[in-house]
């Protein structure tokens, strides 16, 4: 939902709640069922919540220095969670309301889940007898690491994830709760948390940050598989696993969640900077994922999620600006001014910009074709999946100093090579008729995307070599000159195209979605298909890049879109850093 500002108003619970069944307690206060209540006092259908009401005043007067202290405690708590009510994901519980009643109370409500994770696990341990799966435990932990990821964006650390503050909702839509303990900034020394779930620096009184939900997030994942925080002697796993000393593997996993133990090993490793990062843990679970449509609906229900934000803040922020529009700018001074007049192009621009972002995510009917592939190779991938087959596939790291310097001359060889035109064609990936003359290159020109359109447009035919983090060398041709277009984006049909890999020795045609052979962008370098080959802006600092051979030109034999390989075989992986980028103009 699009964000709120809460405003602690007082009123009375009866003016927009009733209350209906009591479903937890507290030491201030307790948790109700309510329905919420129309202006007319008529109970709105289908909107039940959850409200919770906190009794402090009663406990300031008579009160000993024990029950003033948990008093206290209780008041931090209340400010930390007012300082998260603005948090909104959709895998976060979230605060529909707060405010102030006459007799004190403090009253917060939210989201109304089915039950918590323990009760939840309990359920499915002790009645049904049915333990989950490992697809089922990856699928909980993939939507725990989305809505803890999106607190840690926020600079936030959570420091109490437990299966009691883990709530689950229609849909099996799994969603965090009781940020009253959450600290905001990197690092803090603080104690905070449950000792069954604390990680060790917590307890050792030092200084820490954020990897330490990750280390409550491993026992969350301990209890999804056993429905214990205890081994079988009796022992809180916690306690074993912050014992510094011993063995590095302290707790062996059941033998059907063996698939688990390396991961589950990162975790809950004591020194927390080797800890996984959640978009590792991310790329890990989604592995062992079997059950893709459900993936596939919890993906639709997280963008529908954004869909509806979105447009809800867009609406409003644009009423706000046409009614301040329509009074100020009647101003003509104002209007006409040159701060004025430039913030109203700048923000044209910056409204084009994101339409352009926005259309690129529409299909064009000529995309028709590979959606229904994508659509079969999902089914394939499902199958290759349960095989083991992408398991058993090398993970790519990225490389060592001395071996970025041999790829290096690697890379100088084959280019050379291929741009000098040397050699027999055998030893040729592709043959280019005419003078190669260097028009760019990166780690001398700059890896911006200003200072690849400052050499190369209106330059044709090029060809672009690219070195990725991973050692591999790789690029395309067109015939056709690069632009960097005043709408921010323009596909094109280019039937001499081709994209190539120097490191396995192929060339690639096109053969499907033929309008997106080649790409311009203006604040990106290059593109290549629909999703083959992306270069985009500061391409050697980050993971931007992205390539997927198999949508608009020829795939290797045996390599299938959509699959692993088809993300590794140009780049090394889907995501990927850049080490150097040269673009030649070749004479005809």
């Amino acid at each position: 939902m699009a964000t709120k500002g809460l405003g602690l108003n007082i009123r009375e619970i009866t003016d927009r709640y009733r209350l209906d069944q009591k479903i937890g307690k507290g030491s201030f206060g307790e948790v109700y069922q309510a329905q919420l209540l129309d202006d007319k006092q008529q109970v709105i259908l289908n909107k039940s919540v959850a409200l919770k009401q906190q009794n402090l005043y009663k406990f300031v007067e008579n009160a000993n220095a024990k029950v003033k202290d948990k008093f206290t405690l209780e008041i931090l708590r209340l400010i930390r969670e007012i300082a998260t009510f603005e948090l909104r994901h959709p895998n976060i519980v979230e605060i529909e309301d707060a405010f102030l009643t006459s007799e004190n109370k403090f009253v917060i409500t939210s989201e109304l889940a089915e039950t918590n994770l323990e009760t939840f696990v309990q359920r499915k341990l002790n009645y049904e007898k049915k333990p989950y799966n490992v697809s089922e435990i990856s699928f909980i932990m993939l939507q725990l690491l989305e809505g803890l990821g999106y607190i840690h964006d926020s600079g936030f650390i959570h420091r109490d994830i437990a299966p009691d503050n883990i709530l689950v909702f229609k849909d099996g839509i799994i969603k965090i709760c009781d940020l009253g303990i959450a600290s905001f900034g990197k690092h803090t020394t603080l104690d905070a948390g449950k000792d069954t779930h604390k990680a060790p620096e917590i307890k050792l009184g030092r200084q820490y940050d954020n990897k330490v939900d990750i280390w409550s997030l491993g026992i969350v994942l301990h209890y999804l598989m056993t429905g214990s925080d205890k081994d079988k002697k009796g022992n809180f796993i916690n306690s074993i696993l912050s014992d510094p000393e011993g063995p590095e593997q302290k707790i062996v996993l059941p033998d059907q969640y063996s698939q688990f133990q390396q991961i589950f090993n990162r975790m809950t490793t004591f020194k927390a900077n080797l800890r996984p990062t959640i978009e590792e843990l991310k790329g890990e679970f989604l592995k062992l994922v079997q059950d893709k449509q459900q993936y596939y609906r919890y993906q639709n229900y997280v963008m529908n999620y954004y869909y509806t934000q979105t447009k809800q803040i867009v609406e409003t922020q644009m009423q706000l600006f046409k009614k301040n529009a329509d009074y100020h700018l009647k101003n003509n001074q104002i209007k006409n001014s040159e701060a004025t007049q430039n913030n109203l192009t700048d923000l044209v621009k910056d409204l084009k910009s994101y339409d352009e972002m926005i259309k690129s995510y529409i299909n064009n009917k000529t995309e028709v074709k590979l959606q229904k592939k994508v659509a079969t190779l999902q089914v394939q991938y499902e199958e290759k999946k349960r095989n083991d087959q992408v398991k058993n596939e090398p993970e790519v790291k990225s490389l060592t100093a001395q071996q970025i310097s041999q790829c290096e001359l690697e890379y100088r060889r084959l280019v050379d090579k291929h741009v000098k035109q040397q050699g027999n064609a055998n030893e040729l990936v592709f043959k280019l008729n005419g003078q190669c003359k260097l028009l760019y290159k990166a780690t001398r020109d700059g890896f911006k995307a200003a200072d690849f359109h400052s050499k190369c447009d209106n330059q044709s035919p090029t060809v672009s070599f690219i070195l990725s983090e991973f050692g591999l060398i790789f690029g395309g041709y067109t015939s056709i000159p690069w632009t960097a277009p005043e709408n921010l984006y323009q596909n094109n049909s280019d039937g001499e195209a081709f994209i190539f890999s120097l490191s396995k020795n192929t060339v690639h045609n096109q053969h499907q979605n033929t309008g997106y052979a080649v790409s311009h962008f203006k604040n990106q370098m290059m593109q290549f298909g629909m999703s083959e080959i992306q270069i985009k802006d500061d391409c050697n600092e980050k993971r931007t890049n992205s390539s997927k051979i198999g949508s608009t030109y020829q795939t290797s034999n045996g390599i299938e879109f959509g699959s692993q390989k088809s993300e590794d075989y140009l780049a090394g992986a889907k995501k990927f850093k850049v080490l150097e980028v040269e673009v030649y103009s070749v004479a005809v």
